[in-house]
Formats: C-alpha cells, sequence, structure tokens
C-alpha cells in the first residue's frame, strides 16, 4: 500500500467539498477543477520557494 500525503489529502478534500458547493450554489454549470489546482501542490511538493512558483508556472505554460 502507497503511502499518503497529507497535503495531496487535504487538496482532494477541498476540491471535492469545493466542486459539492458550485454544484450546489451554480446548479447546471458543470465547472472541474482546472490543472492549475493541482500544478500548485505538485510545486509545493518539489519544495519550490512560493516567490518561484509563478515564473515556473509561466515557463509551463510557454512550453505547453
Amino acid at each position: 500500500m502507497a503511502a499518503t500525503w497529507p497535503s495531496y489529502d487535504l487538496a482532494r478534500a477541498v476540491e471535492s467539498v469545493a466542486l459539492r458547493l458550485v454544484e450546489e450554489y451554480k446548479p447546471g454549470r458543470n465547472l472541474q477543477t482546472n490543472v492549475e489546482f493541482y500544478t500548485a501542490l505538485l510545486l509545493h511538493g518539489l519544495d519550490l520557494e512560493f516567490h518561484s512558483s509563478h515564473p515556473a508556472f509561466a515557463i509551463s505554460r510557454v512550453a505547453g
């Protein structure tokens, strides 16, 4: 069994609640979590300092 990562578990819980609330307050909008939500978690997991996260994000968007 794989070890769990507390930040990932928290992100999944936040995502679940947010999607439930969006559906409750904006029915039929069919909004989903975008890639930036999990990109922030990945950058945090790589121990990237906060002030470096914006340039890393911009570079990834240029390449993709």
